[in-house]
């Protein structure tokens, strides 16, 4: 999937919801597992993909990705990986304009990763996105960017949702004034517009305040409830900044 097609879905749909598939069968509901003999790799089959499916239906209109762990499938072993592989196509039949993100969280190097990288993007092309541990270095992601169209998603301990927040707060800021305490009240009771504001100005990301109550965050909320497309494009820029 492009970033072209995967920005239209967030315009269209004004979401950024990620829907995880990670499916345990000790959690769903019982009358799913109802009459099935779990030790039977076809109940197991079918529960799994009963509850996906169900799962599906219900999100897609609100959803631009799908999200499996692998490891919810891997454990159930050949039963499991036909589940996952058919829940996935079940995405690709019904709902092809929703992107679908394999987590993996792979994190080798060498030919393995190369195996890898082979394993996730050549299979009829199920799957946008692998989650990657890229601590052994770059050779663990290079395979992976070979693909064209596909997408490698690095776990990088918040670094890239901080990145994100700052790039989008800044947007927020250059649509509307900075919210500052008025004299002599509380900063989470009254605000007035700051005259002194520069808009010009880059707090950077150590400024933000990551709570409830922080006006920064409320001014992200209001700016991609009022201009999803605008959010979009920050994103878009985010990605494929050089």
């Amino acid at each position: 999937m492009t970033a072209d097609q995967l920005f239209e879905q967030i315009k269209a749909k004004r979401s950024f919801l990620c829907v995880g598939l990670d499916t345990d069968l000790t959690k769903i509901p019982k009358h799913i597992l109802a009459n099935k003999d779990m030790n039977n790799g076809k109940a197991t089959i079918d529960a799994l993909c009963e509850f996906n499916e169900k799962i599906i239906t219900a999100t897609a209109q609100h959803t631009i990705c799908y999200k499996l762990n692998l490891a919810f499938y891997e454990a159930h072993a050949v039963a499991g990986i036909y589940a996952l592989g058919k829940t996935c196509a079940y995405i690709k039949e019904n709902y092809p304009e929703i992107f679908i993100i394999a987590d993996a969280k792979r994190g080798d190097i060498g030919n393995t990763s190369e195996l890898y990288a082979k394993a996730f993007f050549t299979d009829d092309g199920i799957y946008d996105a692998v989650t990657l541990s890229p601590y052994m270095g770059r050779d663990t992601v290079d395979p992976f960017l070979a693909y064209k169209d596909k997408w490698a998603v690095i776990l990088a301990l918040g670094i890239a949702f901080l990145s994100l927040v700052g790039m989008i707060a800044k947007g927020a800021r250059q649509q509307e004034p900075e919210l500052v305490p008025a004299e002599g009240e509380y900063g989470d009771i009254d605000y007035m517009a700051d005259d002194d504001y520069d808009e010009g100005e880059d707090d950077g990301v150590e400024d933000i305040e990551l709570n409830a109550k922080s006006s920064t965050l409320e001014q992200i909320e209001r700016f991609i409830d009022k201009d999803p497309g605008a959010v979009a494009q920050l994103l878009r820029n985010w990605l494929t900044d050089e």
